[in-house]
């Protein structure tokens, strides 16, 4: 038989790849806290002002509720023994996911794990890391949008291309000499 998923291999925190780490955990759901998890995860403010936004190094961050396995036609229907929610993040390679996680994502952690199955009380860093770690499964195959970038370094070029942008516009009328002065007071302060 298939063990239970919490029993599967648990390897270091997070797997590495290139100047990138993620970090994939399934916890266990109670059918009865399904609908209020719902409830939660649909408040939570998705883009710059997600509870993610906030957890230093993250590059990607999500969780998903599955509670239904689909099968195509001819296979057979596996099934789990409750619904689960799944973590699943990639963040910089010298970023320990689980402890950003506990420190960046604020108020949101304990609204979304508390209806999960286990998940302690009012956990400090540690209860928090081991609670994550005893659901982690292994994650053999992500992807990295910038796969040789740290989020602060792609954080300075989106910044660089919005200051750029706006001069740009800001300065389209200007002579040579006022474009000079205003590139200098942008750019080289």
């Amino acid at each position: 038989g298939r063990p239970d998923l919490a029993e599967q291999p648990v390897g270091a925190s997070g797997d590495v790849r290139g100047r990138h780490r993620a970090f994939t955990g399934l916890v266990p759901v109670p059918s009865r806290q399904l609908d209020d998890l719902r409830t939660t995860l649909a408040r939570l403010t998705p883009g710059p002002a997600s509870p993610f936004a906030s957890v230093h190094g993250l590059h990607f961050g999500r969780w998903v509720v599955i509670d239904e396995l689909t099968t195509q036609p001819g296979q057979v229907r596996d099934s789990w023994p409750t619904p689960y929610l799944l973590t699943s993040t990639t963040s910089d390679d010298d970023v320990d996911p689980l402890r950003a996680l506990y420190r960046g994502l604020g108020a949101a952690r304990d609204e979304v794990f508390r209806h999960c199955l286990g998940y302690p009380t009012d956990p400090d860093e540690a209860a928090f890391v081991a609670f994550h770690r005893c659901h982690q499964v292994r994650t053999s195959r992500f992807y990295t949008g910038y796969p040789s970038a740290t989020v602060g370094a792609v954080r300075s070029g989106l910044d660089a291309h919005r200051r750029l942008s706006d001069f740009t516009v800001n300065t389209s009328r200007a002579d040579p000499a006022q474009l000079l002065a205003a590139f200098e007071a942008e750019f080289l302060r």
